[in-house]
């Protein structure tokens, strides 16, 4: 993950420690190792992940906004996150995520969300302030997937990303094969009490992303590497685009 000042971040998800690996990027974009940080948690893995070990997008966030590095750490049921100065972490934070196996986080403006693949899957929302992460009263909901604490690879949900206008917050969730939305309140909370559920037009929902508009959501869908475009509409439901 690119950061500023020409680093670029690593996450290591160890199960006996994370860390952070900092990289100094040249002008030529070769890197150079410039320091590895414990995060204060430990990686995790999911049941019969054979490469992925969290089966997700966004583990490991940057806020460009408040300077601080995000990162998840599954095996502790925690969320790190660290002031940047350069190519130097500092002023180390742990707070609960939430929930069990937390794997993906969404930023927007001022507070962060991360979901929880465990159990029966949840989000969470947190204040970004000058001292960390601060939960967010009132924000906490499920996915009501039924999973184990440590979730099988294929059942987990993949990723929470906001849309760009911060209205929405979606989550994929692979097994189901759904795309989940919460519409947003402006004060971070969601407005309604489930989500709003959307069947994926592909099998395996995995990444999001959207396009230099902010008008059309892509979603990856993992068993036959293709991708949907949508609209994200303000109530939560998507029109298929493309």
């Amino acid at each position: 993950m690119p950061g500023p000042d020409h680093a670029v971040f690593v996450q290591g998800n160890e199960l006996d420690g994370n860390t952070i690996h900092v990289f100094a990027r040249g002008d030529d974009c070769k890197l150079s190792p410039s320091g590895t940080y414990t995060t204060g948690g430990k990686g995790g893995d999911q049941v019969d992940a054979s490469t992925d070990s969290l089966a997700s997008q966004g583990s490991l966030v940057y806020d460009d906004a408040s300077g601080m590095l995000l990162a998840v750490n599954a095996g502790s049921g925690t969320v790190t996150s660290f002031l940047v100065e350069g190519q130097q972490l500092k002023d180390r934070r742990v707070v609960d995520s939430g929930g069990e196996f937390p794997a993906s986080i969404a930023v927007h403006g001022r507070i962060a969300y991360v979901m929880n693949a465990g159990g029966e899957g949840s989000v969470q929302c947190f204040r970004i302030t000058g001292k960390g992460l601060k939960p967010l009263q009132g924000s906490h909901r499920s996915l009501g997937l039924d999973n184990e604490d440590i979730p099988l690879f294929s059942s987990s949900p993949g990723e929470v990303e906001f849309t760009p206008d911060g209205r929405n917050l979606a989550i994929t969730t692979k097994s189901n094969n759904t795309v989940e939305v919460f519409p947003m309140k402006r004060n971070g909370l969601p407005a309604v009490a489930e989500p709003v559920v959307n069947k994926s037009a592909g099998e395996v929902p995995f990444a999001v992303s959207f396009d230099g508009t902010g008008k059309r959501m892509l979603v990856a869908e993992a068993e036959k590497s293709t991708v949907t475009t949508y609209q994200v509409k303000r109530d939560g439901k998507l029109r298929i685009l493309q």
